[in-house]
């Protein structure tokens, strides 16, 4: 018995403004299958360390990266089901 196991792609949309930023963002998830409150956010730096973890109770959100050092940053939303790349410029 083989059991295939795959998260699907693109099943909700990410906007986040203003990108680039100073540090803070505001960050709206819409999804139309799934509820907000199950989606997780990883946040990691461009040499690829997490430097922030969210759990999602709202489609929208605010995320302050202004403690953080500039450059590229990506988000990575997901839920059991789907996920989503995103990249953020903190200047």
């Amino acid at each position: 018995m083989e059991i295939d196991f795959k998260l699907q792609k693109y099943d909700f949309t990410i906007s986040a403004f203003p990108n680039p930023s100073f540090g803070n963002f505001s960050i709206e998830i819409n999804s139309n299958n799934d509820e907000i409150s199950n989606f997780n956010v990883l946040i990691y730096n461009a040499s690829g360390s997490q430097v922030q973890q969210l759990n999602l109770t709202e489609s929208k959100f605010n995320l302050d990266l202004s403690k953080n050092s500039p450059g590229l940053y990506y988000l990575k939303v997901f839920n059991n089901k789907h996920f989503k790349n995103f990249k953020l410029i903190n200047l």
